[in-house]
């Protein structure tokens, strides 16, 4: 398996493990509905905890499928991916933490203060939890696999990309007319499907939750992010599937325009 073979087969199993993921956080989540009675604190524990749990399972499956898909592609051990992954980790880890913080507000849950207390101790473990398994797989991988990954290569003109959007944009609702006609001209050189611009997913962005779902997109599938800054995207902290929606995610690079 070539290594940007193994990178997209990576990105497809995280993705599936975390719909399924999603699936039963949702099922848990109507029990805890159906059972507890919301004036109870409880309940409020209750959905804190479940939602908290999301940061160390979704550590937890990056981890079991990247130690698979080194098995598959030895490259993937080597010293710049493992730093790679243990920065990409880090991030998701700040930033879903912070998304599930302001999600209570809107649902309405009141987290315990002793929760929210250990959430910064939780958050240290689980990135010790990466260093620990990282190095791990660095050693139990053959020295003689340890190479680092070549350059992408050239097809049909274009650059093969590790990630699958080349460019992502975040923008504020109020200036769409001109991201989308910037979006356009991009697209004359760039296909829709490695663009990320909303309008041009909404079939894979009607969906719940999104607020978990779209931290990857752009954080990990995105090779160059374009932030259009303004006043209107400092207030909302913003864009995503309707322009109005919290996108802070970097990865490699970031643009303003």
């Amino acid at each position: 398996m070539t290594f940007a073979e193994a990178k997209e087969l990576e990105r497809l199993k995280r993705q599936e493990a975390a719909n399924a993921r999603l699936k039963g956080r949702d099922s848990k989540q109507e029990e805890i509905d159906r059972t507890i009675s919301r004036r109870s604190g409880a309940w409020h524990l209750a959905r804190t905890q479940l939602a908290l749990s999301w940061i160390g399972d979704e550590v937890e499956s990056r981890i079991a499928i990247r130690q698979e898909m080194i098995g598959r592609c030895p490259e993937l051990a080597s010293p710049y991916e493992a730093q790679q992954f243990e920065q990409q980790c880090g991030s998701f880890i700040e930033e879903i933490a912070q998304s599930i913080l302001k999600n209570f507000t809107v649902t309405g849950v009141r987290p315990p203060a002793s929760e929210l207390s250990g959430l910064h101790t939780r958050k240290l473990s689980l990135k010790q939890r990466v260093q620990t398994a990282l190095r791990m797989m660095q050693l139990e991988t053959p020295k003689s696999s340890e190479v680092v990954p070549s350059s992408p290569k050239k097809a049909n003109g274009a650059l093969q990309s590790e990630y699958r959007f080349q460019i992502a944009l975040s923008f504020p609702g109020e200036h769409r007319a001109r991201v989308e006609h910037i979006a356009g001209i991009l697209s004359t050189t760039l296909s829709r499907d490695a663009i990320l611009y909303d309008r041009w997913h909404a079939a894979e962005f009607a969906r719940p939750n999104l607020d978990v779902y779209l931290p990857d997109l752009y954080h990990e599938q995105s090779d160059l992010i374009v932030f259009f800054l303004c006043r209107a995207y400092a207030q909302k902290n913003g864009a995503g599937s309707n322009g109005e929606r919290d996108v802070t995610y970097s990865n490699t690079e970031k643009t303003t325009a």
